[in-house]
C-alpha cells in the first residue's frame, strides 16, 4: 500500500463517519448555547404572606427564550427583559395551597424546550410565620468614645500616650471617654 491507506478499502467510509460525528457534535454544540448559569432566589416557600415572587435568571442570551412553568399553584404572570440579553426576570404568583416540591422551568423558543432549570418550593415550618423580622430594636449604634463626649477632662492627656488631646485638630485625639458615654445614655437611647 504505497499511499498508507486502509487495506480493507474503507478509507472513504471512515472519513464520512468521522465527518458525520464532527457535524453531529458541532450541531449539538451550536444548538445548545443556552443554559441557566444563575437563578435567584434558589428556592422559595409555599404560604408566604406576599404571594408574589420574582426570579432573576442569568445565562448567555437567556432573554431570547420564553419561560414556561407547569406546577400546581404557581402562575407565571409576567416576564421582564432588560437591555442585557443575559438576564431575564420572571414574575410568579405562588398560591397558598401550591404543592411543595421541585418543578422545571422550561425555556422555550418557538414552542420547543431549549433548556430547563429545576426550581424548588419548600413547605414552611410550623409557626415560621410568627418569627419577628428586623426592626428598630435591632439597630446598632456605633459610638467612638474619643469623638462622642468628654466626661472627664483630667484623663485627656496621659504621659504614656504619644499624642495629647487637641480638640482643635480634627484628625487628633479629642478626649472623649466612657464617662461621657454614660452621661449621655438618654441621647443614645433616643
Amino acid at each position: 500500500m504505497p499511499d498508507g491507506g486502509d487495506p480493507s478499502g474503507n478509507k472513504d467510509m471512515k472519513l464520512r463517519r468521522a465527518w458525520s460525528i464532527a457535524l453531529l457534535f458541532g450541531s449539538v454544540a451550536a444548538a445548545a448555547p443556552f443554559q441557566v448559569q444563575h437563578l435567584e432566589p434558589m428556592s422559595w416557600w409555599v404560604g408566604m404572606k406576599h404571594p408574589e415572587l420574582q426570579l432573576m435568571v442569568h445565562g448567555e442570551r437567556i432573554a431570547e427564550l420564553n419561560p414556561v412553568i407547569h406546577h400546581a399553584g404557581v402562575t407565571l404572570v409576567g416576564v421582564q427583559r432588560t437591555d442585557n440579553p443575559n438576564y431575564l426576570f420572571i414574575d410568579l404568583l405562588v398560591a397558598p395551597d401550591a404543592a411543595p416540591g421541585t418543578f422545571d422551568i422550561r425555556f422555550e423558543r418557538d414552542g420547543n424546550a431549549v433548556c430547563v432549570a429545576p426550581y424548588r418550593l419548600d413547605a414552611r415550618r410550623p409557626r415560621s410565620a410568627l418569627r419577628r423580622g428586623f426592626d428598630a430594636t435591632d439597630a446598632v449604634y456605633l459610638v467612638v468614645p474619643d469623638r462622642f463626649s468628654n466626661g472627664d477632662p483630667s484623663n485627656d492627656s496621659q504621659p504614656q500616650l504619644a499624642e495629647k488631646a487637641d480638640r482643635s485638630n480634627r484628625d487628633g485625639r479629642h478626649g472623649g471617654d466612657l464617662r461621657g458615654i454614660q452621661e449621655h445614655l438618654d441621647y443614645i437611647e433616643g
